[in-house]
């Protein structure tokens, strides 16, 4: 096998080549060389990552670290992440208490009760205190909610045996419901 020819050149840079095949490459003032083919380029990728950002914003609203979760698995570096989540939010794309009102909606109109729609929001990086803007689990609209949905799923008959109402109760704990609302939904006269 034939050994690359390494020379310095006329201009201080580096020939490399294969037998005719010369390329040159530039040195750094310390004699070394960077070979920027492979470098990337943090412009283009803020760049790339923010229309990425912005796109999925488009479809849904979204919290900061559902965008960063997908940035990061496109590999979009966590510098260049946080200066696209950085202008998303001053731009007003990006809004947290947004994205916790329209999940809390979506959510709840699909039937799932406040304790379930907590859980999702933490695992999606919102805070405690956005939560108990939009979740208080003492409001009545949740007891009409857990109503609707156990009328949906299992009639309008009551539960005739301890078995069924056990039924119920673990369908609606499962849904989100806090023990209270269900008790209380299961004590009420318009129910049993």
């Amino acid at each position: 096998m034939k050994q690359p020819k390494r020379d310095q050149g006329v201009n201080g840079n580096i020939k490399a080549g294969l037998s005719g095949n010369v390329i040159e490459f530039p040195l750094n003032t310390d004699n070394s060389y960077t070979d920027h083919r492979h470098t990337d380029n943090s412009d283009e990728r803020y760049t790339d990552g923010l229309k990425i950002a912005v796109g999925l914003l488009a479809r849904r609203e979204h919290s900061r670290l559902e965008i960063r979760r997908k940035l990061s698995s496109r590999g979009i570096e966590d510098g260049v992440i946080s200066r696209i989540l950085d202008v998303l939010l001053q731009r007003g794309d990006l809004d947290e208490r947004r994205f916790v009102e329209t999940y809390v909606h979506y959510r709840r109109q699909k039937g799932y009760g406040p304790r379930r729609i907590q859980m999702e929001l933490q695992q999606r990086g919102v805070g405690d205190e956005l939560l108990g803007d939009y979740l208080d689990e003492r409001d009545e609209h949740w007891q009409q909610l857990a109503l609707q949905v156990i009328l949906k799923k299992f009639g309008a008959a009551p539960a005739e045996s301890v078995k069924d109402k056990a039924k119920q109760m673990n369908f609606l704990q499962y849904r989100g419901f806090t023990m209270p609302q269900i008790n209380k939904l299961f004590r009420d006269d318009t129910f049993i």
